[in-house]
């Protein structure tokens, strides 16, 4: 009895790592598959997300960078373009197709300019194979918005909200976010900027906010907020950013020229033909403007909502 008892306990240890083996081999051959769960349970918990902001009065504009197929009439042609979902805004007069973003590019042969636009990478978002991005190349793609009357905002008497996230390619050059602005070297309704530090500039405020250093290939969320007769605040992954100078109480400058994403526009030339400067390299993955100022907890609440994995 006592010989067949040691047998037998001892095929059955051999039993339970034959088992114990198998077990490990089917974890992992889960984890990828688990990991991909989450990433795409995360992806479509934003996309609901992203979806009530169109439900949301105060949303003027929301490009989510998910409809990459779309396209609108410019001059007669079908040009592809950021579609604007925010259909619920109750400004005055608003049309969600007039603020849809244009894809644009400074050259002008009809054989490259498609070539040069800013251009969709399918997959290329936040997160990998799940979220799509669009890439500027740092020397004459970006993207106009045709819409002026509800992106016109006065700074001294209006509140408004500017978020995004963005991909740098590089940090060493200066580079024009978006901006609705004459030049970057002159006053400016409201932009923002990369020159060694994060600068924008609201009504007649310069506001600089040092942060730490900026690294190419990651996402970052950036935030403007303009707080009308109290002033202007700047937020990267949800914190506030503090230091560089305190910025003065906005007045009123509205600019002729219209928002543009990717470069600063300067105005036309002798000849009337469009002048761009501080051009943005690297890839741009949602962009909203609020008619209104969003809380400390709101803007954190995006960038959690929004956040790479």
């Amino acid at each position: 009895m006592r010989r067949y008892s040691k047998q037998k306990l001892c095929f059955t240890l051999v039993e339970m790592f034959i088992v114990i083996s198998i077990i490990g081999v089917l974890i992992g051959m889960m984890m990828p598959a688990y990991a991909k769960a989450q990433k795409r349970a995360k992806y479509v918990r934003w996309l609901a997300s992203n979806a009530q902001n169109n439900r949301d009065p105060d949303t003027v504009i929301n490009y989510n960078f998910e409809a990459i197929d779309f396209q609108t009439k410019v001059d007669g042609i079908y040009t592809p373009t950021l579609y604007n979902g925010a259909l619920a805004c109750n400004m005055p007069g608003y049309d969600s197709a007039s603020y849809n973003g244009i894809l644009s590019t400074t050259v002008t042969n009809p054989r490259t300019a498609a070539l040069n636009l800013p251009q969709w990478v399918q997959g290329g978002g936040r997160w990998l194979h799940l979220k799509n991005s669009l890439s500027f190349n740092g020397s004459n793609s970006y993207v106009t918005v045709p819409g002026t009357k509800c992106v016109s905002f006065d700074p001294s008497v209006q509140d408004f909200t500017v978020l995004m996230w963005v991909n740098f390619n590089t940090a060493r050059t200066v580079q024009c976010l978006f901006g609705k602005n004459n030049t970057l070297t002159g006053n400016s309704q409201y932009d923002l900027y990369l020159n060694a530090s994060l600068r924008s500039r609201v009504g007649n405020s310069n506001l600089t906010r040092t942060i730490p250093a900026i690294l190419p290939s990651t996402w970052y969320n950036i935030v403007l907020v303009n707080k009308a007769k109290v002033g202007v605040k700047m937020y990267v992954n949800g914190t506030l950013m503090t230091g560089g100078n305190t910025p003065a109480l906005p007045i009123s400058y509205q600019a002729t020229q219209d928002l543009v994403l990717g470069a600063s526009n300067n105005g036309v030339n002798a000849k009337g033909t469009p002048r761009f400067s501080n051009w943005f390299s690297g890839f741009m993955d949602e962009f909203l403007i609020y008619n209104k100022a969003l809380s400390d907890k709101e803007i954190m609440g995006h960038y959690k909502m929004g956040m790479p994995q």
